[in-house]
Parts: C-alpha cells; structure tokens; sequence
C-alpha cells in the first residue's frame, strides 16, 4: 500500500498536464491544493481507507476492473460536494448529469455530452472534454456492470485510450473540488472543530505502547497479567470490594489503585489506555482515552487541567472542553507519588478536575493512598493491588517461560516460600525468568540458578542488560554506566524525595558532578541515550525519570554506605 503523500504525488504527475494548461484549464496556477482538499473531503465523508485503495489501483494499473471499481467514487464525491456546499439535500439520490448541473459543472453551450460529441470538446475552457470523455466513461461501464453478458467498451483494451478515460474521471473530481474550494475547505474546518479526526492521536497512542512494551526495562513479556484489587476503606460497614481493574473501573467510573513499586500501576494504567484506543478506533462513540504521567507536572508551570489541553492540542479547545463536560473522555493518571514536595498541589489540582468534570471518567495511580471527594457526601474508592496469586503465577510461567526455566522455578517456589513471595511481584517475576532462563546457559549458574535474594536478581537482571549493550556497542563502560547512574538516582532523590521527573538541564548538572570526581571521559549525552534505550531511565519532553522506582530505589540502595545498604528493604 502506497503512501498517502506518495499516492497524492502521483495523482498530481498524473494530471499536471491537463491542469497547466490554461487553454482548458482556469486553475493553472495553483490547481494543487484540490488534490489535498479531494483527500479531506473523502476522510470528512467517511470510507476513506477504501477510496485510497481503488485510486491506488487505478493508479498504477490498466486494468478495465480497476477503473470499474473506482467508478462508483465519481457519483459519490460529486454527492458529496454538493451536500457540503448545500446544493444537494442528505436524501437525494440523483444521478451524474443531474449533479453536474447543481456543481454548476455542465455548460449549457455544448449540452450533449456524447462519444460522437466529443472532438467538437477538444481543447475547450473549463476542462469540457474531461467533462464528457468522464461522462460517456461512467455510462459505459455502468452498462457493463448492469449486463454482465455485454462486451467490454473497445477502449478498454487500447492503452492510450484507456489512460485518456482514467484521467479525465480524475480531472472531474478534482475540478469540482477547486470550483467550489473555499465552500468546501470552510465546511471542513466547520467540521473539524465538531468532529476533528482522532484516529490520527489514537495511532500515536497505541504506537506509544508498543513502544514503551520494547524498551521497558527490556523485560520480555506481551502476555498480559490481569491483576486484581481490593478495596482499603471501608466507611459503610460493608464487605470490602474486590475485582480486576478493568471490571472495577466500569462499576467505579473515578477510582484510584494503590500499590507497591513493581507491582504494575504504570502497565495496568497503560494498558487500559491502549486497549480504550483500539475500542475507540472500531467504534467512534466510544470515550477517547487519555494517559499522563503526572510526574511531568514537576516542571513547567501547567495545572493539571492546563496540562491536559495542552497534550490534546491537535484538537480544538471547545471539543475537548465538550468531551471533558460530557464524560467522553477516559482519563489515566499516573504516580501521584512521584511529584516530590508537589504531590499536595496536585491533589489540590486533582480534586478541582473532579468539581469541574464531575462526569469524566478517571482512574489515578500512586504507591500511597489519597482521598478525594467525588461528591458531597462520596469520596473517591481507593483499591489496593493484590499480589499475583498462585495460580497466575504458574499460568504465567507456562506461557512464558522456557520449560526448563519453568520446572526450576516452580520446584523452587514449592520448597521456599520467601522466594514464591517474591514472585507475586508481576516485575519481580518477569525478571526471574530472564535471569534464570540466562544462568542456565552459564555452566557456573548450571546447578543452581536462583537469585539468593531480590538484590541479587535485580543486580543479574541489571548487568545482564550491561553485558547485552557491552556486545552490541564497544563504546559501553559498565563501570561508567554504574558509577552515573548510581550518583544519578542518589542526588535525585535527596533532591525530589521521589522519581520526581528532572529537566535535561538539571540532569546534566547532577551528572557532571560525578564526570568530575571520576569520570571525565564520560559522554553524558551517549549516557543518556544508551540508558533510555535500555529502558533504565525515561525521557518525556526533555524531561528524565527513572523508568521504575523499583530502580530508583535499586540504585540508590549501591550509593549508601554498606551500614545502611544491609538495612535496605529490596522487596
């Protein structure tokens, strides 16, 4: 499939010649805006997908089918021309000729539009021998479409010809399109401010998904893990409730889910993202899904609502504020916890979202527990994440996991129950089977090859991504890398108290001071770079966090004296 950019150049090779012509031709000069307006009148239209695919069609073949297939587009764009213009009601059904004299496209000086008419129109103003070749083209194949025993028209095997009747079905829809342009592009931006095209933002969405699913920390696993959540107060002597996020969220449309570093908020929030998009992409009336990582609140000086319209500026304000009043807008908050010292100027920001869109679903996220009014008398649900049960654990395992790496691992849950605990962490247990699935190709891990504790996972997770980076760039130093990133997570959290997310500028300047009591062939940008890559740090908007605080607390834990790394809690 070609390109849209690709299919409009050739469109436009296609009927340079006819258009430049000011013999024929009133628009010679700047006749190439109605091709972009041709698209935007389609995509407004609908069935845009399927116009692309038969143009592309006629396009590169000359094949009787492929013009026979396009031919339908001529009536119906003209339709649609007129019914953007006014000039044709929504329930009229009317045929070409009859369109073409409400476009104001058929002139009364030459009135019969014939084969037998046609040299009479050669060379005529206003494209007029495009107008009848297109004309007598539609009836021909019309009536091969209506009687399948009749013979092909004679031009449709003589090449020339066959090209000649393509292009001036071409020109006609074209021309209609700059005959009436400023109607038609006031219509669409008309239309754009009510029904702006989203499919566009949700690509970017789920494309932002998959990609975050690459890079995150390197961690194999597509396979989803549908996590459970129970609620952590109980203030109507009720039975507390519990279900998956995606149930609780339709029964709870403002909720908020609490839990431990690793233990999924960011997938859970994403992933709903994701799969609202692909919803919203089938079935257009479905809430358009919006994700945020509140931490990039923590520069610039945007409120949240603020932040929101600015994310969503492709679109106009008034739809967005429309969408946001009506509830049609599903909103993802994410780690309230990061912002630092921000975190109650946020809740204050998050509570006036609440009393301004009382309508608007929302699901927040954040290690700690919060409370919020989402009424007079009803505060805000808050549920925490369960740890993955046994089950869900040994289903994942299978799916996952190579069996050798599976049977070593289920054996050892069966016998120690500190380590079983370990892997109710959905991270944690995604790490122990790369870690082990690697160790079991080392003969030195051959025989024993589980972590003793959670520091010695995360430390084999963490250089085994060194040693895969080491082998595919000779430029990487594990011991530079450490030694930044180390001194990183420990000044950002004596500055932030959390994975606070730092400007590019801040972060240089934290960095320097190691490259400078050490380092000083440290090539900060390639640091940065490699380390996003890898999925260690993030980088939103010239902003840097790191991926997880399971890492922020991982490397932070290798920058405190030894007397205070014993006391450390990995888990």
């Amino acid at each position: 499939m070609m390109e849209i950019s690709e299919l409009k150049i050739k469109l436009i090779d296609e009927l340079k010649l006819e258009f430049e012509n000011p013999m024929i031709s009133p628009f010679a000069f700047d006749w190439e805006k109605g091709v972009d307006l041709l698209f935007e009148v389609v995509r407004c239209a609908g069935g845009f997908e399927p116009f692309k695919e038969a143009l592309e069609k006629l396009l590169n073949s000359t094949d009787f089918n492929a013009l026979s297939g396009f031919m339908t587009y001529l009536e119906r764009y003209l339709t649609f021309v007129g019914r953007f213009i006014g000039e044709i009601q929504s329930e009229e059904e009317l045929t070409l000729l009859p369109i073409l004299k409400r476009l104001k496209l058929h002139s009364k000086s030459y009135p019969k539009l014939s084969r037998t008419e046609l040299p009479k129109y050669i060379d005529k103003p206003e494209c007029l021998s495009h107008f009848c070749r297109a004309y007598c083209t539609r009836n021909e194949v019309d009536h091969c479409k209506k009687d399948s025993q009749s013979l092909l028209p004679p031009w449709a095997n003589r090449r020339v010809e066959f090209v000649q009747n393509a292009s001036s079905v071409l020109v006609v829809m074209v021309y209609a399109t700059l005959k009436h342009y400023d109607a038609l592009r006031q219509t669409i931006e008309n239309q754009k401010i009510k029904h702006p095209d989203v499919n566009s933002y949700l690509v970017d969405l789920i494309d932002d998904f998959k990609r975050w699913e690459r890079i995150f920390v390197s961690i194999r696993g597509a396979e989803k893990i549908e996590l459970y959540a129970r609620e952590e107060f109980d203030e109507q002597d009720r039975r507390l409730r519990e279900d998956t996020i995606d149930h609780l969220r339709r029964e709870f449309p403002r909720l908020m889910i609490s839990g431990d570093a690793g233990m999924g908020k960011t997938t859970t929030l994403q992933y709903l993202a994701y799969e609202d998009a692909l919803r919203c992409q089938k079935e257009a009336e479905q809430n358009l899904p919006f994700y945020l990582d509140l931490k990039s609140l923590a520069t610039g000086n945007l409120t949240l609502i603020s932040k929101i319209f600015d994310e969503l500026r492709r679109f106009p304000v008034e739809f967005v504020e429309t969408r946001l009043q009506k509830g049609k807008i599903n909103l993802f908050l994410d780690g309230l916890n990061e912002l630092g010292a921000q975190v109650g100027s946020v809740e204050k920001q998050i509570q006036d979202l609440i009393e301004r869109y009382p309508d608007v679903p929302l699901l927040l996220s954040s290690r700690n527990s919060h409370r919020f009014n989402i009424s007079k008398t009803e505060r805000m649900p808050v549920f925490g994440l369960n740890k993955m049960r046994t089950h869900q654990i040994e289903d994942f395992l299978s799916k996952m996991a190579l069996p050798a790496a599976n049977e070593v691992i289920r054996a050892e849950m069966a016998v120690d129950e500190v380590f079983a605990d370990w892997l109710r962490v959905p991270m944690l247990l995604k790490m122990i089977i790369e870690v082990v699935e690697d160790r079991q190709k080392n003969p030195e891990y051959q025989d024993d090859p589980i972590p003793e504790n959670t520091n010695e996972l995360k430390d084999s997770f963490i250089d085994r991504l060194y040693q895969r980076e080491g082998e595919r760039d000779s430029r990487f130093s594990k011991i530079t890398f450490d030694a930044l990133t180390t001194h990183f997570a420990t000044r950002l959290f004596e500055k932030k108290k959390s994975n606070t997310a730092i400007t590019r500028d801040e972060t240089i300047r934290i960095l320097t001071e190691k490259v400078k009591s050490g380092f000083p062939n440290a090539d900060l940008d390639y640091f940065l770079r490699v380390s996003t890559e890898i999925g260690i740090l993030m980088v939103h908007k010239n902003t840097y966090s790191f991926t997880n605080e399971q890492y922020l607390d991982f490397y932070r834990a290798k920058g405190m004296p030894d007397d205070e790394e014993d006391e450390f809690d990995f888990t």
